[in-house]
């Protein structure tokens, strides 16, 4: 608990204006706890239960600051801490297979998430991403399973018709996947980065030879979504295509997996790439 909370002072330090006194407040009941308890009734049973209630809200609030910055070694250590635990909280293990599959941990987030999410009573957002660690192991088959399973859950989430449309994609099904995308972005959220499934819609409109559509709805990225790298790249590639000259471009994980488990990102010379989050 030592290092977790080390981490914890050394982001709370970059925070300056972004921390607020409830924040300080809970960091503090942090400290008392993994000193070993806290001063009067926290020694009691609720005292106890409150006191890892507020753990928990400082270790989650950390790793989702350390996320939105783009520190995946932080936010990976925080989501462990609090898989570890409680490892059969649902809301763990979706967050700590996610910190693991964007680490390029592939087979630990299997190992992970996989039979949880294969439970019946298991919810949407976990079935979803189990299926999106199945798409980085480049294993769509199973993919597909675990998202038709996600919308039989919930048939309006944008986040499974994408897992759904990128599993298809991986098995060349490029019309059923473009038909996936549409849905997902029909649904997602306003005032919300729309880049992913924008660059997704077009490579799949783009492997069918529909070039000319393809850059109509690439066009549709606005804001910070330019800067992204991959849609820089994929962006550059069709307006140096035309029409019906198909790109044949099968999806490819965000991440390639090695007999070790670690992750490297995939050599795709003169192809599309997905934008996997």
């Amino acid at each position: 608990m030592a290092g977790i909370w080390a981490a914890m002072k050394t982001r709370a330090s970059k925070m300056t204006m972004r921390v607020s006194l409830p924040l300080t407040l809970l960091a503090s009941l942090a400290l008392g706890a993994c000193s070993g308890g806290l001063p009067g009734k926290a020694s009691s049973v609720r005292g106890k239960g409150d006191s890892k209630s507020a753990v928990a809200g400082v270790i989650a609030s950390a790793a989702a600051d350390a996320a939105s910055e783009g520190n995946t070694t932080d936010a990976l250590a925080f989501q462990q801490k609090l898989y570890y635990a409680d490892p059969r909280n649902p809301e763990y293990i979706l967050s700590y297979a996610r910190a693991l599959r964007r680490a390029g941990k592939i087979d630990d987030a299997l190992l992970v998430i996989r039979t949880s999410a294969g439970e019946k009573r298991a919810r949407e957002p976990l079935k979803t991403e189990a299926a999106m660690v199945l798409i980085s192991a480049g294993r769509y088959d199973e993919a597909m399973e675990f998202a038709q399973g996600a919308l039989g859950k919930d048939g309006k989430s944008p986040a499974a018709h994408q897992a759904l449309a990128l599993a298809m994609s991986g098995l060349n099904k490029h019309a059923e996947a473009e038909e996936q995308f549409r849905q997902a972005l029909k649904l997602w959220p306003e005032n919300t980065d729309k880049t992913p499934v924008i660059n997704n819609l077009a490579m799949s409109l783009a492997a069918q030879g529909k070039i000319a559509e393809a850059k109509n709805v690439m066009s549709m990225a606005t804001g910070e979504a330019l800067k992204s790298p991959i849609y820089q790249n994929n962006r550059a590639m069709l307006d140096s295509l035309k029409d019906h000259a198909i790109l044949r471009a099968p999806v490819q994980p965000a991440t390639t997996p090695t007999r070790g488990g670690k992750a490297r990102p995939p050599v795709m010379p003169g192809r599309m790439k997905p934008i996997i989050e």
